[in-house]
């Protein structure tokens, strides 16, 4: 339980720091379908046994420039989403493509390039009334009950995607599914490795730790 809470406090504070773009962002260059292959297993254990989740990926998706952890969380955030309109189980399907717009499309969708890379997360959940739809980007809007739901997940979606540039759509029906329809600018650069530091021993029996903690019961507790 301690943990638990901990990951939602973690969360919520992660989803109001990039809702006011005061999240340290570390843009990177990466290969797409590899990210997206690096957070698959995660993202099973999110949607859990009831959810079958799919991953097409195209290997010529391509690459972007943008944080890798706002990635995850883009991704995240919507499979949340996904698995919560799906509460008897269900299908979800995460697709990667490379798309060239037309100049128009690509001017209203606030792009300054036609080369994207495309991710479409779709699943085959309750749907969505075309006036819900037109809101699920506005903060702490949600249809969950009291206790279930922030309503700062595709807000915080939206934030992310147009922070790297980038466009996000949503369409749905009720009974129909939804699907979420993000588009990325596509780089041509060099993807550079993440470093992985070297393993060492561990070493330990001399150390001090400082904990500090205003709430005497969490202190006693963690001390």
């Amino acid at each position: 339980e301690v943990r638990r809470a901990g990951e939602r406090a973690r969360e919520l504070t992660l989803q109001l720091l990039a809702f006011a773009r005061r999240q340290v962002v570390v843009p990177r260059v990466f290969d797409v379908p590899s990210q997206l292959h690096v957070v698959q297993r995660f993202l099973e254990r999110v949607v859990g046994e009831d959810v079958a989740l799919r991953v097409v990926a195209d290997e010529h998706t391509g690459a972007v420039r943008m944080d890798p952890a706002q990635f995850e969380q883009l991704l995240l955030n919507l499979a949340v989403n996904a698995r919560d309109a799906m509460p008897g189980g269900g299908n979800l399907t995460i697709r990667t493509t490379h798309v060239t717009l037309a100049d128009d499309v690509a001017q209203s969708f606030g792009l300054e390039t036609t080369d994207c890379v495309q991710v479409e997360v779709e699943d085959t959940g309750t749907g969505m009334s075309p006036d819900i739809a037109q809101r699920v980007f506005e903060p702490f809007f949600t249809t969950k009950e009291l206790g279930h739901g922030t309503g700062l997940g595709l807000a915080t979606a939206y934030g992310v995607v147009r922070q790297s540039g980038g466009h996000i759509a949503v369409r749905s029906s009720p009974g129909q599914g939804t699907t979420f329809t993000v588009h990325l600018p596509r780089v041509d650069e060099s993807i550079v490795p993440t470093a992985i530091p070297a393993p060492h021993d561990a070493v330990g029996g001399s150390e001090t730790i400082l904990l500090v903690e205003d709430d005497d019961g969490v202190r006693t507790f963690a001390e």
